[in-house]
């Protein structure tokens, strides 16, 4: 499928669901940003700095997180830490 045709499935903004959507705009996955809330401060504005930042576990386990939950074997409820803050 064309990548301008991959309409994000889990929210009904019906945008694109490319990576950057999922991390910082899909609703399906803004109790995950508030849980690894330490993660989305108001410096993080780019995939770049996202993915760079000094906490990368935290990054690693809130990706990790996500798919999980697009991929329907988590119900929101992870076992994974929060992120350090």
């Amino acid at each position: 499928m064309p990548r301008a045709q991959r309409l994000c499935l889990h929210c009904d903004q019906h945008v694109l669901g490319d990576e950057r959507h999922l991390i910082f705009e899909c609703s399906a996955v803004q109790f995950l940003r508030t849980k690894y809330q330490a993660l989305f401060g108001v410096d993080i504005q780019t995939m770049l700095q996202f993915m760079w930042q000094l906490d990368i576990v935290g990054v690693a386990h809130f990706v990790m997180d996500c798919l999980d939950y697009m991929h329907g074997t988590v119900d929101g409820t992870s076992n994974q830490p929060f992120a350090a803050g």
